[in-house]
């Protein structure tokens, strides 16, 4: 409380907002799996943003983690038409 007795509104933790799907989480724990911490960054840092991830072409990932990436990035499609 302040001075004059009121709460100051509850700040939400940036965390507790964003909703990944189950596809996206498992994209980036493979991602990290395959040494890219940074990479998984970028990633959910697109997603929550409602933008698809384009990976950059100097790394190469095993085709089902690119699969995923896919996947992933189509849902993010998907969840904008029912939004």
């Amino acid at each position: 409380m302040n001075m004059q007795g009121v709460q100051p509104p509850i700040q939400k933790n940036k965390l507790e907002e964003v909703v990944m799907t189950n596809t996206q989480t498992s994209t980036l724990w493979e991602i990290c799996r395959q040494g890219l911490p940074l990479v998984a960054d970028e990633a959910a840092e697109c997603w929550d943003k409602g933008q698809p991830f384009e990976m950059e072409p100097k790394y190469r990932l095993a085709r089902s983690v690119e699969a995923l990436i896919n996947q992933s990035n189509w849902e993010i499609g998907r969840d904008e038409e029912f939004a």
